[in-house]
């Protein structure tokens, strides 16, 4: 039920509204259809049913992983999960993939997460493994990639192996320190080998490598094409700042046998002086995805874990994403998320949003085939470049097998007409902008940015989507700097940022007298200040009770977002302060939005 009405979304127990845990059958859990989630993924949902949440807001659940060996930036590693509700009643018990998801998990001490639910997995090689090597700069005989390989005179020690750094686990030097290359082994067992429907492998190397799986070249990074020698070098020397990175690698499960496999490693130094060598590795299994309807939300595996480092309310998302629901009909989706408690490895990571990534499903975005999906981006794969605003047009739907030739040139296509008709400032109803892409859709895609006065608003993680013969439509994604944090005050008054594309939809003669009447209808009804109010009040109750325990974990006066020596978030010592500040700036903004949306357009 994404349009609710604002007395049930704020007090769902009370004027006949049901719980969110209310499924109607007292033997049945939260999440659990009564089916296995691949039958029911297909169905559509209806208001009252498990897919849909009923109370956007519910109390605080909890998250717990528990992956043995950290996270990594990539690939995902297996993990068990428990998911549970704010009474510990469980939603999910199991296996999953986590990751670090995003820029800021490399720069924020409390990172994001992506995580996809799995039906099982294993950790082949664990990080730190036993590894047999010999490392004196004498070559192996012919085979050594091979399992029935006799490695019985080797060397033996855990991983990292190296020398010349002060945490590795076996020093290979001094007989190693002078020679260029260095060979690894390791054997592991493996059961089922049928079953699993993926594979991936990390590797920390310095400085070049090349893996083997049963004697099948895996990987080669960093060294030359063609035959390797014990003389040959690596192609450049990898620094400090990334011998410690993992480098990760998709493997084909096919090449995994039943029973006993080997992995066989050859390590290239740029020199044979190099002052440091360094050497771990590790390869996952995984079963099929496995769709579960966590609180309400839908059958699906892939999941966000947000921890809004920078916002200090905890609530920036959630709030936005909200409010777009509320602005009525299915075209009008945003991620669905609650609050929750996230305990990884044993380590409380204090209160997160687990929530839903954007992508086609029926419980999300219900697209047809030859629909696409595309965002903002300047670090992935560009399908088309961005020429109305900021990075490149990235493709997130449809990916992998899923991508044909007709889907990839439509979307290539719909992309290029509408940026073609931003560039021309073309207006006409037939070939124009919103020939292309839905006016109602856009603007309240803009409103949305603009209440919130959003710094990313236009130019990031934006994303587009277009179903089957329909218009682009836009979603809201990422707004932990908005609400007062602009670059150089934290005031309410001024628009946010705009790229080309936003320029262009302002100067359309209709635009600006559809923008104006649009936020009147929205202010008397979602976005009135007592319903604004409200949405924070509920957010503020919810949180209450671990508010002082996530204070003592993130600590307030090291939550910081510094460019160029300046800090972008606005001064408060506590978070009731930030609470009071954003209620506060929450009403300036509306009152300037009342007296200035008729002069949107004019901001060139």
């Amino acid at each position: 039920m994404r349009a609710l009405t604002a007395v049930c979304l704020l007090f769902p127990l009370t004027l006949g509204c049901r719980s969110p845990l209310d499924t109607g059958d007292p033997n049945q859990q939260p999440g659990d259809t009564g089916a296995d989630p691949e039958d029911t993924a297909g169905v559509e949902q209806v208001p009252g049913s498990p897919g849909q949440m009923e109370d956007p807001v519910p109390p605080v659940g909890s998250v717990t992983a528990d992956c043995g060996h950290g996270v990594l930036d990539e690939p995902k590693i297996p993990c068990w999960l428990q998911v549970h509700d704010h009474e510990g009643v469980p939603y999910y018990e199991g296996w999953a993939g986590l990751e670090l998801r995003g820029r800021s998990s490399l720069y924020f001490p409390k990172p994001q997460y992506a995580l996809e639910l799995w039906r099982d997995a294993r950790v082949l090689v664990p990080p730190g493994a036993t590894w047999r090597y010999l490392a004196a700069g004498q070559a192996p005989a012919d085979g050594w990639t091979l399992p029935d390989f006799d490695d019985s005179g080797w060397s033996e020690g855990a991983a990292p192996l190296g020398y010349g750094e002060t945490d590795i686990n076996t020093e290979l030097g001094p007989a190693t320190e002078g020679a260029l290359t260095a060979w690894f082994r390791i054997d592991f067992q493996l059961e089922d080998s049928s079953s699993w429907t993926g594979a991936s492998l990390a590797m920390q190397r310095d400085d070049g490598a090349v893996v083997y799986l049963n004697g099948i070249e895996l990987l080669r990074d960093n060294l030359p094409e063609g035959t390797l020698k014990p003389s040959t070098p690596a192609l450049i020397a990898i620094g400090e700042d990334t011998e410690h990175d993992w480098l990760p690698l998709d493997v084909d499960p096919a090449l995994l046998s039943q029973g006993g496999n080997t992995l066989a490693v050859a390590l290239h130094q740029v020199s044979a002086d190099s002052s440091d060598l360094r050497f771990d590795l590790r390869l996952d299994a995984k079963g099929a995805d496995k769709d579960v309807n966590l609180f309400g939300m839908g059958a699906e595996e892939d999941w966000i874990l947000n921890g809004n480092w920078v916002d200090r309310a905890l609530f920036r998302n959630k709030l936005s994403f909200d409010l777009f629901q509320s602005f009525g009909g299915p075209e009008r989706y945003a991620p669905e998320s609650v609050f929750v408690q996230l305990t990884v490895d044993g380590d409380w990571m204090g209160i997160y949003t687990l929530g839903e990534r954007i992508k086609r499903d029926p419980s999300r975005l219900p697209l047809q085939d030859g629909s696409f999906i595309v965002k903002s981006d300047d670090q992935d794969e560009p399908l088309v470049e961005n020429r109305v605003g900021y990075g490149d047009w990235v493709l997130v739907h449809p990916h992998d097998g899923d991508l044909t030739d007709e889907t990839l040139e439509l979307a290539t296509s719909w992309i290029e007409g509408w940026q073609d008709a931003v560039v021309g400032w073309d207006y006409d109803p037939d070939e124009g902008i919103f020939a292309w892409m839905d006016m109602d859709s856009a603007i309240d895609f803009v409103l949305q940015q603009e209440l919130a006065k959003n710094i990313d608003a236009y130019t990031l993680s934006v994303h587009i989507w277009r179903d089957d013969e329909g218009l682009l439509h836009l979603t809201p994604w990422d707004f932990d700097l908005a609400y007062g944090y602009p670059v150089d005050d934290c005031g309410a008054e001024g628009w946010a940022r705009r790229q080309e594309w936003v320029y262009a939809m302002a100067d359309h003669p209709y635009f600006d007298d559809a923008l104006a009447a649009r936020w009147d209808e929205l202010r008397a009804g979602p976005l009135a200040d007592e319903t604004l109010l409200a949405w924070t009040a509920r957010y503020r109750a919810v949180l209450e009770p671990w508010v002082e325990a996530n204070a003592e974990r993130w600590p307030l006066e090291e939550i910081s977002f510094e460019s160029e020596g300046q800090d972008w978030l606005c001064p408060v010592d506590s978070y009731q302060a930030e609470h009071e500040r954003f209620d506060s700036w929450l009403l300036q903004r509306t009152a300037w939005m009342d007296s200035n949306i008729e002069d949107f357009p004019t901001l060139y």
